[in-house]
């Protein structure tokens, strides 16, 4: 679910329920990267000129602890009116 979707910030929310869990009943490394990518996505749509399209090339990941409770993944980045000025 959103919780904030405007240019150069969008939050995702993301509830810890049985569909996103792990068999040790913590949140899936997976499900967290999808909310990131989600996050990610919406946030340069929605910042982007309209003329412009934008590709995923990779994402980087680090499990640093286990998810025990609901998370929320941001994407935020501030100087938008600057993306897709190089071509």
């Amino acid at each position: 679910m959103f919780s904030k979707v405007s240019a150069g910030r969008v939050e995702v929310l993301l509830k810890k329920r049985w569909s996103v869990t792990n068999h040790i009943g913590t949140v899936h490394a997976i499900a967290m990267c999808n909310a990131a990518e989600l996050a990610g996505g919406v946030c340069l749509d929605v910042s982007l000129d309209r003329r412009f399209r934008w590709i995923p090339v990779g994402m980087e990941v680090k499990y640093l602890k286990m998810a025990k409770s609901n998370l929320k993944a941001v994407c935020e980045y501030p100087d938008f009116t600057t993306i897709g000025l190089v071509m």
